[in-house]
């Protein structure tokens, strides 16, 4: 019943306004534990990307730490420069930064807890979080050669001006790796968005088994962490937006409602 209403009323603009203040603001303040530093599902690596010797298979969210690892391997990241919009708590520009040797790590987040924590959890790494809009960045032209985005787009208020932004911070070369999902209907408002933007899909891939996979194997983990660190009035909606098993979000994946997808993106030359 919570499920169901949960998510008929998130249909709402201002529902979902409410909502993601309450995840990005008040969830890093109730949860400040190092311990979870990503906000992404988690991505069960296929086989072949298994045997890869750089990808530690081990410690809490795992799994998670492997969603940006297996997209960061998708292109050159030694000596360039990175931008992640919406770092979430930072562990994956983090990691990117530590296992790929960029020249310059940089983060934005619209999430003022959320750049606080970032800062505070990965404070010895070489990244520069700061407070930013992913429809208005305040970055010349020209400026990344990489720009992350790890399951934030779906978020945005207005996904045209995001991927605007991403084609003018890019450099002519540079290349956009995005991660996200959305349901079957929506994935179709996403391909016209990037190509009113003029940027190009170079690599896609739907990964939905293996995020469905990913929360699945999790699932103890996870739970026994909620249990300890969220408020016994709060889990039951945390566990929902958690996409724990059972929850509305994986059961859409599982059914195939929704899809989760992960792309290299160019802007077009022309």
């Amino acid at each position: 019943m919570l499920t169901s209403l949960v998510y008929k009323s998130f249909k709402s603009n201002l529902f979902r306004k409410l909502v993601w203040k309450f995840t990005y603001e008040v969830l890093p303040r109730l949860n400040g534990s190092s311990d979870w530093q990503f906000m992404n599902y988690g991505y069960h690596p296929t086989t072949e990307e298994l045997q890869d010797p750089s990808l530690v298979q081990e410690g809490f969210q795992w799994r998670s730490r492997a969603m940006y690892h297996c997209l960061a391997r998708k292109v050159k990241m030694e000596g360039r420069s990175v931008l992640e919009v919406g770092f979430g708590r930072g562990g994956g520009l983090s990691h990117v930064t530590r296992a790929f040797s960029p020249a310059s790590s940089q983060g934005i987040d619209f999430s003022k807890s959320a750049v606080n924590l970032a800062r505070s959890i990965h404070r010895e790494h070489q990244v520069d979080y700061q407070w930013g809009d992913a429809t208005n960045m305040n970055f010349a032209d020209n400026t990344f050669d990489i720009v992350l985005n790890v399951e934030s787009s779906h978020a945005y208020s207005d996904l045209d001006a995001f991927f605007f932004e991403v084609h003018r911070v890019l450099k002519k070369e540079g290349q956009m790796l995005l991660a996200d999902l959305r349901t079957r209907e929506n994935w179709g408002l996403f391909y016209q968005a990037l190509e009113r933007a003029h940027l190009i899909v170079h690599e896609e891939e739907d990964i939905t088994d293996q995020v469905v996979s990913a929360i699945e194997k999790d699932e103890a983990d996870k739970m026994a962490l909620i249990n300890k660190k969220i408020p016994k009035l709060l889990r039951t909606l945390f566990k929902e937006f958690a996409g724990m098993m059972h929850s509305e979000l994986h059961m859409s994946l599982k059914q195939g409602r929704r899809a989760y997808k992960r792309f290299v993106i160019l802007p077009s030359k022309a």
